[in-house]
């Protein structure tokens, strides 16, 4: 829930479930920081960050709850939590801001390490990381794989084949990835790799997204959901898996939630967008 009383807001996670026992849950700070960072992001974008930006921000994200663990809880892959907050947050405020607020992206990321030992024994671990689209805003589509809320980006292909014994075949925009609406969302992305070593390899993957596409927003379409694979075949998308020579893994992002009504999307832009190749 949301409330405004004077010139406090308070965002309150009540009800919501309890820690687990696995590390997806996301300590207080966290919380706090991934929902007030997506607030001045709608509110206030432009003021540099200082102290008075969050003052009148106040989290309430009960004890015991996955979004405030009780110590000694697992809270390593916290972040595969707290990227979703945004997207309940502008859901709730949509209604009575909706010029300021967008669709949900294709977050969290697809993160895969990959380790093992090249063709000369010397041990490698690289992170490969792939970011889904962004949600489309009120004025604009949203941006092609772009990771929000972290804004953050892999290494260059270039650096990862230098660093570790792996071709990427691939690095491609998703067509037809994004949600559909009178602004549409920004296209996931697939990647591509084989393993080239002598020996097998290990994949660690973080894999969301798999069964429940970004949302749209205000009428807007959702995204389409992620996809893993090894050889062509299915893959398990969170844990550990062993890599053969030759073997081929595929990542493919989440594209973002379309932002208002297809119906009302400008035609020239729905044209371009074919022109484009984007609409699959």
């Amino acid at each position: 829930a949301v409330r405004v009383a004077g010139d406090q807001l308070t965002v309150d996670y009540s009800g919501t479930s309890p820690q687990v026992d696995k590390g997806i849950n996301s300590v207080y700070n966290y919380t706090y920081a991934y929902t007030a960072y997506p607030l001045k992001c709608a509110l206030d974008p432009t003021t540099p960050n200082n102290e008075g930006s969050f003052r009148p921000i106040e989290v309430i994200a009960p004890e015991g709850t996955i979004v405030n663990p009780r110590y000694p809880a697992a809270v390593n892959a916290r972040g595969l939590t707290a990227h979703y907050l945004s997207a309940a947050l502008y859901g709730a405020l949509a209604p009575v801001l909706p010029r300021q607020v967008t669709a949900e992206a294709g977050a969290p990321a697809i993160r895969a390490v990959l380790s093992g030992a090249d063709r000369e024994g010397q041990r490698f671990s690289v992170i490969v990381f792939t970011s889904g689209g962004l949600g489309a805003r009120p004025d604009r589509d949203g941006t092609h794989a772009t990771a929000f809320p972290t804004n953050a980006g892999g290494a260059s292909i270039e650096v990862l084949e230098n660093q570790a014994p792996l071709v990427f075949l691939e690095r491609r925009l998703v067509p037809g990835s994004g949600g559909a609406g009178t602004r549409r969302g920004g296209l996931g992305q697939q990647i591509t790799i084989r393993l080239l070593a002598d020996c097998p390899a290990t994949a660690a993957l973080h894999t969301e997204r798999l069964h429940f596409a970004p949302a749209g927003i205000l009428g807007g379409e959702p995204g389409t959901t992620a996809h893993v694979a090894l050889n062509g075949g299915p893959i398990q998308a969170k844990g550990r898996t062993r890599l053969q020579p030759g073997d081929v893994l595929t990542l493919r992002t989440s594209g973002g939630g379309g932002y208002g009504p297809a119906a009302q999307r400008d035609p020239a832009l729905a044209a371009q967008d074919q022109r484009d190749g984007l609409l699959g």
